[in-house]
Order: structure tokens, then C-alpha cells, then sequence
């Protein structure tokens, strides 16, 4: 009698059904899109129809993965995406995460000078997919998402990580705040709003770190940063040591998105306990 089965997982998709299926995907709303500019009286200019067909395909997509587990380019070649663990609310937030290469570009092309960078961030997310554990890319694992075969021969289960896309997504909360103050701020202080958001994020983390409460995001997503105890405010800064480079950079870039934050995530992602870089330095852990 074999008892191993109920253990088994769908093996995880291959690198070519994976790209042919974005590519579906890609292509279906950029002929979809070129058809709408051929009847409409004033078409729209190359950048705003870039905009468009990737945020386009970007909610297909995302809703597509929340209801029905893969988008039409996914179903098309057989393959699907799972959130394993994940309560049904968490699903349409994880599939915005596990999609964010997508709709980052459209804003990277509003913003402005980001074009570059966001578009090889997008090349480390493929190049990450081969190298990834289980052919997971960068946005797979912080999202706790696995594309998988159904039709290939099932194999052990991996662990679940439920802690990435929580971190991810409180991360995501907090910057968002603490961007929006800093755009409230440029209008009174001759600085960047992106090193301001950057300064208000600090002094949030290191505040709420030091006080032993969480920030906005991770209270809404259910986490808590442990410190070990004692010198709680030069533990808390030196967990967060990755906000100094990245106002650095800020002071000879418009906005370095995803420069330095991007290797943080990495840190985390791919080092054991899902413990980055600066929580070994500070001896920290985030948990739930």
C-alpha cells in the first residue's frame, strides 16, 4: 500500500512552457490592442500603448491566477499557479506580488528615468527562474507561489514559506506610506521625494523596532521583528542598514527603485531561514 502519495506535489513548470505562456499572454492583449488603435479616431503614442498592454496583460493575469489558478496563456500550455497554504484573501494580493514585473514597468515609464533599470530587473526575474530553486523566479518565491505541471509525475512536496510574501507585502504597505509622506514633504523641503519617503521609512522601522511594535505593514499582515535583548535601537538600525546605500544612491539618481531594495529581497529569499543579510548582522528575526 502505498502511503506516500497524498504527500506529492505537481512537479513545477519547465522554462520554455513558462515563457511560451507569458508570451501568449503578451501577445494576445498587444494584437487585441493594435486592433483598438486601427478604430479609434486619436491612437495612442508608443509609450502610453506600452503602458497599456502591460498593465492590461498585467490584470488579466492577476485575476485570472486569484479565480481560476493561471491566465489564458497558462491554461493554453497546461500549467498553473498555486498559493499553497495561502487563506483565499491573501490570493489576489500574492498574485499582484507574483505579477509585479509587469505592472512596475508602467510606472517605471510614468516616473520617468527608470526605464533601465526596471526593464534588467525584469531580465534578473527570468535569468532567476533558471537558477531558482524548482525553477521559481524572484516574484514566484516572494509570493509564495509555485508554477506548476499538472501532467508531469508528481514529487515530494516542498516547504512552505509563509513568512516571504507577508514580509513582501508589509514591505510594500510601509513603503507606500512612507513615499506618500515624502511627496508630502517635497513640497516644503528642497529634496527628492523618493530620499524622503526613503528617511521617513527609517526613522518608522527603527522607531516601531526600538519600541518592540510592528510597522503599519507588518501589523497588517500579522508579523513581528525579534531582536535579541538589549541595544535595541543600534540593533533595529543595523537591521535596517540597507536604507543608508540606498540614500546614496537617491543623491545621484531620481529614483533608484529597486536598485538596492531588489538585492535586499534577494538576501532574504535565497539565504537559509529567510533571514536577509542585515537580520544576521542585527541578529533578528521577522516571524508571524
Amino acid at each position: 500500500m502505498e502511503t506516500s502519495a497524498p504527500h506529492l506535489a505537481p512537479a513545477p513548470a519547465g522554462l520554455f512552457t513558462r515563457g511560451a505562456a507569458t508570451f501568449i499572454d503578451l501577445t494576445v492583449v498587444l494584437l487585441l490592442g493594435l486592433g483598438v488603435q486601427t478604430l479609434v479616431a486619436d491612437p495612442l503614442d508608443p509609450d502610453r500603448f506600452t503602458i497599456a498592454t502591460l498593465l492590461t496583460t498585467a490584470i488579466i493575469r492577476i485575476i485570472a491566477e486569484t479565480v481560476w489558478g493561471g491566465s489564458p496563456g497558462k491554461w493554453l500550455t497546461g500549467i498553473r499557479v498555486k498559493f499553497p497554504g495561502a487563506p483565499r484573501l491573501l490570493r489576489l494580493p500574492q498574485s499582484i506580488l507574483r505579477n509585479s514585473w509587469l505592472w512596475v514597468i508602467p510606472l517605471s515609464i510614468l516616473l520617468g528615468d527608470m526605464v533601465a533599470s526596471v526593464w534588467a530587473a525584469a531580465i534578473v526575474v527570468a535569468f532567476s527562474i533558471i537558477l531558482g530553486p524548482d525553477r521559481r523566479s524572484v516574484a514566484d518565491l516572494l509570493a509564495g507561489a509555485f508554477v506548476t505541471d499538472p501532467s508531469a509525475p508528481r514529487r515530494p512536496r516542498d516547504p512552505l514559506d509563509h513568512v516571504s510574501p507577508r514580509r513582501a507585502m508589509a514591505w510594500g504597505v510601509d513603503m507606500g506610506l512612507a513615499a506618500l509622506a515624502g511627496w508630502a514633504l517635497h513640497s516644503r523641503l528642497d529634496w527628492s521625494w523618493w530620499a524622503l519617503g526613503l528617511v521617513v521609512l527609517a526613522v518608522l522601522k527603527i522607531a516601531t523596532e526600538s519600541l518592540r511594535v510592528p510597522t503599519p505593514g507588518k501589523a497588517i499582515l500579522g508579523l513581528r521583528v525579534e531582536h535579541h535583548p538589549g541595544k535595541l535601537p543600534v540593533r533595529a538600525a543595523a537591521r535596517n542598514l540597507w536604507i543608508l546605500p540606498a540614500l546614496l544612491l537617491s543623491a545621484f539618481f531620481d529614483h533608484p527603485l529597486l536598485l538596492v531594495e531588489c538585492f535586499i529581497a534577494l538576501s532574504f529569499l535565497y539565504l537559509s531561514d529567510q533571514r536577509s543579510v542585515t537580520d544576521r548582522l542585527a541578529q533578528a528575526t521577522v516571524t508571524r
